[in-house]
């Protein structure tokens, strides 16, 4: 047994979502609590070994950022309409033209981490329980690559990596 401390994890809530408006900086507006987040990002790999080589050697091309889903509570109130009536920044409306538009996800930590993408939403069901509230399972698909930045600061100078 090592003489560390076993740390407390990183809590995830209260993260929310945060629309980009059309503007150029974009201005981020929350428009959902986030639930339970699920999805991963991969590089593609190759094998470059030579044929004089004893061991294999290999190199990441191309990164996929993927997807991510998540169910979305909406928050009463919000700045903007998040569902059906903004015809601009309404999440269905998005769905519908497939229109790639940018979002934050802020984590609410002390340090303001944000988590900035550019995406797709690629699913959006909507569920409307009679003694419930109104959500949405939705899911992104992320179009080049996720920055980390702070709410403050807003997203890093560049979301991709140099080539």
């Amino acid at each position: 047994m090592s003489g560390l401390q076993k740390a407390a994890g990183l809590p995830t809530w209260p993260a929310t979502l945060a629309i980009g408006s059309l503007a150029s900086p974009p201005v981020y507006t929350e428009i959902a609590n986030v639930g339970d987040i699920s999805g991963s990002s991969s590089y593609t790999v190759v094998d470059v070994s030579s044929h004089g080589s004893r061991a294999r050697r290999k190199i990441t091309t191309l990164l996929d950022s993927g997807e991510w889903s998540t169910t979305l509570f909406f928050i009463p109130g919000a700045g903007l309409e998040p569902t059906h009536t903004d015809a601009t920044n309404g999440l269905q409306a998005i769905y519908e033209r497939g229109d790639l538009r940018a979002f934050a996800i802020y984590y609410n930590d002390d340090l303001g981490t944000a988590k900035f993408f550019n995406a797709y939403i690629s699913k959006f069901a909507e569920k409307m329980p009679v003694a419930g509230v109104l959500t949405a399972d939705v899911t992104f698909t992320v179009d080049n690559t996720m920055g980390t930045g702070t709410e403050a600061g807003g997203p890093p100078g560049t979301f991709a990596p140099p080539e």
